[in-house]
Order: structure tokens, then sequence, then C-alpha cells
């Protein structure tokens, strides 16, 4: 494997690897915002859970409908995950001085 190669290969395994965190960090926020407005039950987990899960198969649906035209997908894939890890800590902020404030 050639130098470039690897380097690529090495950077998408770290966007892989940022993003599915981003992914567990974001799914447990959304678990303890619906607790608190559900109450810690079951119900909000599965809500959560299902929302999850149904916002990352309408993601892979669109991003596959997609990737076939795209010049540098690796490339868009990382700034995806990059604009995902952006977003999620604006809200962990947010939440974070909520709960400082109470």
């Amino acid at each position: 494997m050639n130098e470039e190669l690897g380097g690529q290969v090495k950077g998408l395994q770290a966007a892989s690897l940022f993003s599915g965190a981003a992914a567990l960090i974001a799914e447990t926020l959304w678990v303890r915002s619906f607790s608190a407005m559900l109450g810690a039950t079951v119900e909000a987990a599965a809500a959560t859970f299902s929302a999850f899960l149904v916002g990352l198969a309408v993601g892979a649906y669109l991003a596959g409908r997609v990737s076939d035209r795209l010049e540098r997908p690796a490339l868009t894939y990382v700034a995806a995950a990059a604009t995902s890890l952006m977003y999620l800590a604006y809200w962990l902020m947010r939440i974070l001085d909520a709960q400082r404030r109470d």
C-alpha cells in the first residue's frame, strides 16, 4: 500500500470513529432529553432508539443515491462527519448551559 492511500485509509478510519462516537453521544443526549419530558421509561428510550434508527436509514438512503455521482465521496463523508460533530458540540453546549443555570 502506498503512502498516499495509507493516509486516506487512516483518515477514513478516524472519521468513522469520530462520527460513531458523535452518534452515540447524541443518542445519549436524546435519551436524557426525552427522559426529562416523558419520564425515565422504556417508552422514552424506545422512542429515542426508533428515531435514531430512522435517521440512520434515511441518511443511508439519501447518501446512497448521491454517492455514485460524487467525485470524491471520502471527502464528502469526512465533511459530513465534521459537520455532525460541530452540530453535536453546539447542542451539548446548550444543554450544559441550561443545566448550569438550573
